[in-house]
């Protein structure tokens, strides 16, 4: 019983070092942690938005080299506008001047894309709610053509990896 007065009144040596020592590095290691998933899921989501941008940009210019004459046929905007390794819903879509849907590819429900951004006919990259859900959105003018390509990609496929560590 004595040990435990004196363990409540924290003169115990072993009670002061964990208190002092212990309690204090241990509480600074997982706020380090969860700091760092923070950090790491934004950049994560960084890289995805310029690695979509990049590839928008890419695909626009394959499209304007094979496009020359007008719009190809299905088949051909198919293979040109496929994405082969994906392993998620990624939506490639082909938009004229006016928003209007040339093209529609991929995986995925079929939403509204940003009126703004397809009329402006600039290459942009981020992130947007559709519906509820959190996308990354790639926008890329197609060259010397009145197009816009847009690739978009839901970030809880690229982390669904980290969440499912989370969650363990």
């Amino acid at each position: 019983m004595t040990w435990l007065t004196s363990a409540l009144r924290l003169r115990n040596l072993r009670t002061q070092v964990m208190l002092w020592t212990v309690l204090p590095l241990t509480i600074l290691l997982i706020v380090a942690s969860l700091a760092g998933i923070g950090t790491h899921q934004a950049s994560m989501r960084r890289l995805a938005v310029d690695e979509n941008q990049r590839l928008a940009m890419i695909m626009a210019r394959s499209l304007a080299l094979n496009a020359a004459d007008g719009l190809p046929e299905p088949s051909v905007l198919d293979a040109l506008l496929k994405l082969e390794s994906t392993t998620h819903a990624t939506q490639v879509l082909l938009l004229d001047d006016a928003g209007q849907t040339l093209f529609a590819g991929g995986q995925g429900p079929a939403a509204p894309v940003n009126g703004e951004v397809v009329r402006q006919r600039r290459a942009v990259g981020r992130l947007e709610t559709i519906e509820g859900a959190e996308y990354i959105v790639a926008y890329a003018p197609v060259p010397d053509l009145p197009w816009q390509l847009v690739l978009r990609e839901p970030v809880a496929a690229i982390a669904e990896p980290l969440i499912r560590f989370e969650q363990a």
